[in-house]
């Protein structure tokens, strides 16, 4: 016959596993955040890193010129401008145009 001893055993085991079936897949979540949580951080210290390297370059005056040039087609006073546009072998004609600003 089996006793009431026998039955708290087993169920206090049953609960027992139970238990540590839960904690296994927690720790499955945890260490899934974690390595997501672990690419996230070194993307931001690469952007981080790409970003100290543009405020340094951007320190010094000649670099913001030459981007403002760059990205805003501006000359300064005197400068010569020279366009070079490839030659377009099509049947229709192409007009290009640039518009500059003085500094």
């Amino acid at each position: 016959m089996i006793s009431w001893r026998s039955i708290i055993i087993v169920l206090v085991v049953a609960l027992l596993g139970v238990g540590i079936y839960n904690l296994q897949q927690q720790r499955k979540t945890l260490n899934a955040e974690a390595a997501d949580l672990r690419a996230k951080f070194e993307k931001l210290k690469t952007e981080k890193n790409i970003t100290i390297a543009d405020i340094e370059y951007f320190k010094k005056v000649e670099n913001r010129l030459k981007e403002a040039k760059k990205q805003l087609n501006l000359v300064r006073t005197g400068e010569k401008l020279i366009i070079v546009v490839p030659e377009v072998k099509s049947a229709t004609t192409t007009v290009a145009t640039s518009t500059k600003i003085r500094l």
